[in-house]
C-alpha cells in the first residue's frame, strides 16, 4: 500500500486544480507556449519536420506526440510554484523529434552532396557540444552553492567537526546535499521523508521532525546536532540559540554570528525562476528570524516583507513568514499572510491550518472550523487537524464529536500524545476519572518524557484527594523533566497544601524564574509567602498577580487578600 502510494503520488493529490474547462484548457495551451519559449522556433520546425517526412515511423512519432500532451496534461492540473520544470520530458521527447527533422536534412542534403551533409552533420556537432559546454556546472556561479555553504559553516561553527543537521526537507537542505553527497562534506545530512532513518541510526523512520531530533541527539550527543529550516513552534526548546544559518538544542561552542556574516552571493537578484525566488525569500527568513530572536522586532519585519514581495507570493512563504508575526503577537499581519497563501493556492492545507489557528487564537471559532474542514481537504498528515477539531469540540461539551476527532488522529498514529491528553481530558470532564487516569498512565508509558501528561495526571489525583499519589507522580515527572516549570509548580502547590511552606517557596520559585509569566505560581507563591508570615513579600506578589490575571473569581480572591495584608 506504501509503495502504491508513493508510485501514485498521493501525499500530493491536494496539488490539483480543480476542474474548470475553460481555465485548465486556457493552463494546456500555455504549456505549449512555454515549450515555444523554452525551444524556441528553428528546433520546433525540426520536430514539425521530423513529424512530416517520418509519418510511416507511426510508433515512435505517435509515442514522442503522446508524451508531450500527457505533460501538457500534466502542466494544467497541477497547483505547483516550480511547475515549469516538469516539461522536461516532454522537451526529450520534442528533441526526438527534432533529431528526425535533422535526419531529413541531411540525408536530403546527401542526396545531392556528400560534402553539404558532413558539413551539416558536423556544425550539429559542435552545436550541441557548445549547448553542453554552456551548461556545465561552475560552482563558483551558483547561488544555492553559497547557500549551503553557509549552512555548512554555521553548523560546523556551532557544532564542531561532523555536525549532523537535521532538516525537513526545504530547498536550502536540498541545497546542502550537493556539499554532504556529492563533494563529500564532513556533514551528516537527514532530511526528513526522504532521508533513510539509518542516517541517524535508527531502524524506523521517525514520525516527526521533533522525534527525529531525540533520535539523533541519543546517538550522536545534543551538542553535535542542529536543526536546518523554519520549523514550527514546539520542535525545539524555547529559547535554542540560533547561529547563523542553523538552530541548536544546546548551548553554541561560541559566540553564533548573524547569517549577514556569510557570504551568500546572488540573494535577491535573479527573479527568472521560482528555485532563485525560494532560496532568496529563505535567506531573508532566515535574516528575519535572526532579529526576532533577539527581539529586533523592526528589522526583522523588513526581513519578512522582503521575504514575501521576492517570492512573489508565494504561498510556503506567506505560511512561513505568518508564524513570525504570530511570535511577535501581530496576528492581523499573519492572518493577512496566510489570506492571500490561500488566495494562490487554494488546495494549500498548510495555509488552511495556520488560517484557522489565527482565527481559533482571535476567537473566532466558526471560522476557525471551516479552515480546519479545508485543511482536511488532501492533507497527508491530517493528525494536527483533528486534534484541533476535537479540542474546539470538547470545549463545546460536544463529546461524540470530539472522541470522533481524536480517534481518527489516533488511528493515523497511536502514539499521537496530544491526541491521548485530549481524550484524558475529555474522559475527566464526562466524569470517567478511572479510565482517564488510564489513558494517562500509557501516555507517559508511551512518552516518558513528557511533563503535561504528568502535569494531568497530578491535577486530577488533587481533585481526588490522593495526595500520596500526587507527590509520586510529581517526583517521576520532574525525575524526566526537572527544569518543567508547571511539574515545579505542581509540586509547590502540593507542598503548600501539604503545609510545607518553606518546600513550596522553593518550588513556586523555580517555577517563576523559568516562566515569569505562570499565574498560578505567582497567586500560589503569594499565598505560601503570608502564610510563612511574610507580609511584605506576600503583597508583591499578590500585586504582581492582579496586575497579571483576567478578570475572574482567581482575581477577586487576590484582590480580598491583598486588601486584608495591607490593613493589617
Amino acid at each position: 500500500g506504501g509503495f502504491l502510494s508513493h508510485i501514485l503520488g498521493n501525499r500530493y493529490a491536494w496539488r490539483l486544480k480543480t476542474f474548470d474547462f475553460v481555465q485548465r484548457t486556457g493552463d494546456f495551451l500555455r504549456f505549449f507556449q512555454l515549450a515555444l519559449t523554452g525551444f524556441g522556433i528553428p528546433l520546433l520546425g525540426l520536430a514539425v519536420l521530423g513529424v512530416v517526412t517520418h509519418a510511416k515511423r507511426l510508433s515512435l512519432i505517435a509515442g514522442a506526440l503522446v508524451l508531450v500532451v500527457c505533460f501538457a496534461l500534466h502542466y494544467a492540473a497541477y497547483n505547483i510554484p516550480d511547475i515549469e520544470g516538469h516539461i522536461l520530458p516532454a522537451v526529450i521527447a520534442l528533441g526526438v523529434l527534432a533529431g528526425l527533422g535533422v535526419e531529413a536534412i541531411v540525408t536530403g542534403a546527401g542526396r545531392r552532396s556528400r560534402l553539404i551533409s558532413q558539413v551539416i552533420t558536423a556544425a550539429i556537432f559542435v552545436m550541441a557540444v557548445i549547448n553542453v559546454l554552456t551548461l556545465s556546472p561552475r560552482k563558483d556561479e551558483w547561488f544555492a552553492y553559497d547557500f549551503a555553504e553557509a549552512i555548512a559553516r554555521s553548523a560546523e561553527s556551532a557544532c564542531g567537526p561532523g555536525p549532523v543537521v537535521i532538516t525537513a526537507g526545504d530547498l536550502a537542505g536540498l541545497s546542502l546535499a550537493y556539499l554532504a553527497y556529492v563533494e563529500e562534506r564532513d556533514i551528516t545530512l537527514y532530511i526528513q521523508g526522504i532521508s533513510h532513518p539509518s542516517v541517524i541510526g535508527n531502524a524506523v523512520r521517525p514520525r516527526s521532525l521533533g522525534e527525529a531530533i531525540t533520535i539523533a541527539s541519543r546517538n550522536f550527543g545534543e551538542s553535535r546536532v542542529c536543526l536546518l529550516g523554519l520549523v514550527e513552534t514546539g520542535v525545539l526548546p524555547a529559547g535554542s540559540p540560533i547561529c547563523g544559518m542553523v538552530s541548536l538544542l544546546g548551548p553554541a561552542r561560541q559566540e553564533c554570528p548573524s547569517p549577514r556574516e556569510y557570504s551568500v552571493r546572488g540573494v535577491g537578484e535573479d527573479t527568472r525562476d521560482f528555485f532563485s525566488r525560494a532560496l532568496s525569500a529563505e535567506y531573508y527568513l532566515h535574516l528575519a528570524r535572526w532579529h526576532i530572536a533577539r527581539n529586533e522586532f523592526a528589522q526583522g519585519s523588513d526581513y519578512l516583507a522582503q521575504a514575501v514581495d521576492f517570492s512573489q507570493g508565494d504561498a510556503q512563504t506567506c505560511v512561513d513568514a505568518s508564524r513570525y508575526y504570530v511570535e511577535m503577537d501581530r496576528l492581523e499581519d499573519a492572518e493577512q499572510l496566510l489570506l492571500k497563501a490561500v488566495a494562490a493556492e487554494p488546495t494549500h492545507f498548510f495555509a488552511h491550518f495556520a488560517l484557522a489557528n489565527i482565527h481559533q487564537l482571535r476567537g473566532r471559532i466558526e471560522d476557525a472550523m471551516a479552515e480546519y474542514r479545508l485543511a482536511l481537504k488532501g492533507n497527508p498528515d491530517p493528525g494536527p487537524t483533528h486534534v484541533n477539531l476535537g479540542n474546539i469540540y470538547r470545549s463545546r461539551e460536544d463529546y461524540g464529536r470530539a472522541r470522533e476527532h481524536y480517534q481518527k488522529a489516533l488511528d493515523l498514529d497511536s502514539t499521537n500524545i496530544i491526541a491521548r491528553m485530549g481524550v484524558a481530558a475529555m474522559l475527566e470532564a464526562t466524569g470517567n476519572m478511572g479510565e482517564a487516569l488510564e489513558y494517562l498512565d500509557r501516555t507517559i508509558l508511551i512518552r516518558p518524557d513528557h511533563a503535561p501528561a504528568y502535569h494531568a495526571k497530578a491535577s486530577l489525583l488533587m481533585r481526588l484527594d490522593r495526595y500520596e499519589q500526587v507527590h509520586e507522580v510529581l517526583r517521576q515527572g520532574l525525575r524526566s523533566a526537572p527544569r518543567d516549570p508547571m511539574l515545579l509548580s505542581d509540586m509547590g502547590l502540593y507542598h503548600l497544601r501539604s503545609d510545607e511552606a518553606d518546600s513550596a517557596i522553593a518550588y513556586l520559585e523555580d517555577a517563576l524564574e523559568l516562566r515569569p509569566d505562570l499565574l498560578s505560581a505567582r497567586g500560589n507563591l503569594a499565598v505560601a509567602y503570608e502564610r510563612k508570615g511574610l507580609v511584605s513579600e506576600a503583597i508583591g506578589h499578590y500585586r504582581r498577580y492582579i496586575d497579571q490575571a483576567p478578570p475572574g473569581s482567581s482575581r477577586q480572591m487576590a484582590e480580598r487578600a491583598l486588601e486584608r495584608l495591607l490593613e493589617t
